[in-house]
């Protein structure tokens, strides 16, 4: 197992993305807060199980890209190293994704 570490901009998109949810479904928030959990602790047992995304972008090369279960619009992007798996966003997937990950 690899630790997860959640990024200050992954902290804050999480915040968002509560945010937004919360608005219409407290109860769904709260859902989405446990399946962020549960996605990163899969993540954290197999690591490759993301799928590499947006090589083209020189700032976040090596990206993989993995939704979050029970929540498939929303996506967390990490990346892998040899002791640790950092998650660098967790957006929606409406969104710009390659201008979202370049800011």
């Amino acid at each position: 197992m690899r630790p997860v570490r959640l990024t200050r901009r992954a902290d804050s998109d999480i915040d968002t993305c509560f945010a937004w949810i919360a608005k219409d479904n407290p109860a769904a928030a709260l859902r989405f807060l446990d399946a962020l959990e549960l996605t990163c602790d899969a993540l954290s047992r197999m690591p490759g199980i993301g799928s590499p995304r947006y090589a083209g972008i020189p700032l976040v090369h090596g990206v993989r890209m993995l939704a979050i279960k029970d929540f498939e619009n929303y996506l967390l992007f990490y990346l892998e190293y040899e002791h640790c798996v950092d998650v660098i966003r967790v957006l929606h997937g409406a969104r710009d994704i390659p201008e979202a990950l370049q800011s």
